[in-house]
């Protein structure tokens, strides 16, 4: 019971804090992307666009951060492309373009919204439905004394009671508890699924290894084995 309780206020606080995190990042993608590529025939646009790929960067790795309590596993950081040891300012500060994680990182910002909005939606629907129901008996019968309150019982036909009107709500509210765990479940991977398929390492085979790290050297190949009979033994007999 424990687990579960535990997974389902992961699971909530995953999609909840995932909505205001996406419209911020949204919010700066749109913008730096547009700027950046609207300037980039001045040059200024290139390092709009550079700097839009670092704060995309930062705001992946929040996410990542964020991610094991929903899958349960890190996720992994990324190798991200550094310009080259002794590099200029210049190469450095547009590094970032080159680097295909940072792009993936921002479209990640720019597809998530609309899944974070749908999400949290849904969560927040569940949680109130189903707190609003098994709260009913405490406040329902203030609800029934006001003139002219039609509840939904009454509406589908099952009688306009205090019993009844108590009875249809607090089991509503006892179905959207039941059902809870699964649906936001079910939200918080939808989010974690989209956030693996962007944010994973990305490493390409052109991707140059980071500066300073070697890359890794092949095994030597096995020197062959001298023939016999060879030059060697072969300057023997001559020499007698």
């Amino acid at each position: 019971m424990q687990t579960l309780i535990r997974r389902l206020g992961a699971d909530t606080r995953y999609v909840l804090i995932g909505l205001p995190a996406s419209i911020v990042g949204f919010a700066l993608a749109v913008a730096g992307l547009a700027a950046g590529a609207g300037t980039a025939v001045l040059g200024v646009g290139l390092f709009v666009l550079a700097g839009t790929l670092l704060a995309a960067r930062m705001a992946a790795t929040v996410e990542r951060n964020l991610l094991p309590d929903v899958l349960g596993r890190p996720l992994g950081a990324p190798r991200y492309r550094r310009a080259a040891a002794g590099a200029g300012p210049l190469r450095s500060a547009l590094a970032p373009l080159t680097c295909g994680q940072s792009w993936m990182d921002a479209g990640y910002a720019l597809v998530r919204l609309p899944v974070s909005v749908a999400s949290f939606a849904v969560v927040a629907t569940w949680w109130s439905a189903a707190l609003a129901g098994l709260t009913y008996p405490v406040y329902g019968s203030v609800l029934h004394q006001i003139p002219g309150n039609t509840g939904l019982p009454e509406l589908l036909g099952l009688g306009g009671s205090l019993a009844v009107s108590i009875g249809f709500h607090t089991g509503l509210g006892l179905l959207f508890a039941l059902t809870l765990p699964v649906v936001v479940r079910a939200a918080a991977m939808l989010n974690a699924s989209l956030a693996q398929a962007f944010l994973s390492p990305y490493t390409p085979a052109y991707e140059e290894p980071e500066p300073g790290r070697r890359a890794p050297a092949d095994a030597a190949a096995p020197t062959a084995p001298a023939a016999q009979g060879g030059p060697a033994e072969a300057a023997a007999p001559a020499a007698r």
